[in-house]
């Protein structure tokens, strides 16, 4: 693409457009040349899926910044939540959760994790259901981390898995 196009299609000023591309580009996400740029081929720069996987990757590590030593905290089958475990520097930090593949995930020496254990929904790595239930109802924590289908101001967090619809309002709560 020329970077006069993009000026014309987006009614910017040529600066600007360069001043994005650099952006871009310094980020990875594509190729700058002379009057204009192109997609990256390769690892990144393929599809819009790795823009979503590099801001997956900041929301995750900015969430483990949030941490302080010795806090209780609830994850739960979000993808994005899960990542932020690589992350963690803080000390004696227990984690709480409904997610299976935490098991695969690099936790910190310092970190307990704690699995509520229940059904174990294979696609997803999700546990769920009443045996889950009783266990989050036993405990209480310091900061959640989730992520959700959607936030609705008449009926809360939604996701489009039901049997996960509960298990996320209760962390919420707790």
């Amino acid at each position: 693409v020329s970077v006069n196009a993009l000026a014309e299609e987006f009614q910017v000023s040529l600066l600007t457009v360069r001043r994005d591309l650099q952006y871009l580009e310094d980020h990875k996400l594509l190729e700058r040349f002379y009057g204009g740029a192109r997609k990256i081929v390769g690892p990144l720069g393929e599809s819009g899926q790795n823009i979503k996987n590099i801001r997956k990757e900041k929301i995750a590590k900015y969430a483990a910044g949030l941490l302080e030593d010795g806090d209780t905290i609830f994850i739960n089958t979000s993808s994005t939540a899960l990542a932020m475990v690589k992350y963690i520097t803080s000390k004696n930090i227990t984690i709480i959760t409904n997610n299976g593949n935490i098991i695969n995930e690099k936790t910190p020496l310092q970190a307990t994790v704690i699995l509520l254990g229940g059904e174990l929904r294979y696609k997803k790595g999700a546990m769920v259901g009443d045996f889950t239930m009783n266990n989050l109802m036993k405990v209480t924590v310091k900061k959640s981390f989730m992520g959700c289908g959607g936030l609705c101001p008449e009926t809360g967090m939604t996701t489009e898995l039901l049997n996960e619809v509960n298990l996320n309002q209760m962390m919420f709560e707790r």
